[in-house]
Parts: structure tokens; C-alpha cells; sequence
């Protein structure tokens, strides 16, 4: 089998990062199906009143969410050193 000079060299990242994107993917859909059947399920076990209040506190939950952790994974992945106290 011949190579190119496109081809990866061997050990390269490329199957790797390729795998990790598909299972993101997967993972990220079994999400979403989740979330779609756990509203479902939820509009029929409650009240029209109480199924009103969920889906009025959803999107407000989902907003506070969003600054769970003020972006600190982030900078901490990003940092070069870290020490103790810094976690």
C-alpha cells in the first residue's frame, strides 16, 4: 500500500480526534432524545398548571447553567502551571 505525502504519520491524533468526535456526537444526541422524552413523559404525569411552571423555570435554569462554573474548567485546562491552591 503506498503512502502520500497527505496521509498521517503514524501515531498522529487525526483517528483519535476522529473517534472522540463521533462519540461527542453520539453523546450529545442521546441528550437531546433524552431531554425531548423526559418532556414528554413530564406533560403527561403533571397538570397542565405544574407542566406551565416547568416549562416557564426550563429556560431560566438552563441561563443559570450557562455560568455554572464562570468559565473556570476552562482557564484551568488552559493554565500552563497550576498549584494546590489555585484548584
Amino acid at each position: 500500500m503506498e503512502t502520500s505525502a497527505f496521509d498521517p504519520p503514524e501515531g498522529s491524533l487525526r483517528r483519535s480526534v476522529g473517534r472522540g468526535a463521533v462519540v461527542t456526537a453520539m453523546a450529545q444526541g442521546v441528550r437531546v432524545a433524552t431531554q425531548i422524552v423526559s418532556v414528554i413523559v413530564l406533560s403527561r404525569l403533571l397538570s397542565p398548571q405544574d407542566f406551565g411552571v416547568v416549562a416557564m423555570c426550563a429556560p431560566v435554569l438552563a441561563f443559570i447553567a450557562l455560568f455554572q462554573d464562570f468559565g473556570l474548567t476552562q482557564a484551568t485546562i488552559q493554565k500552563s502551571g497550576i498549584r494546590h491552591e489555585e484548584v
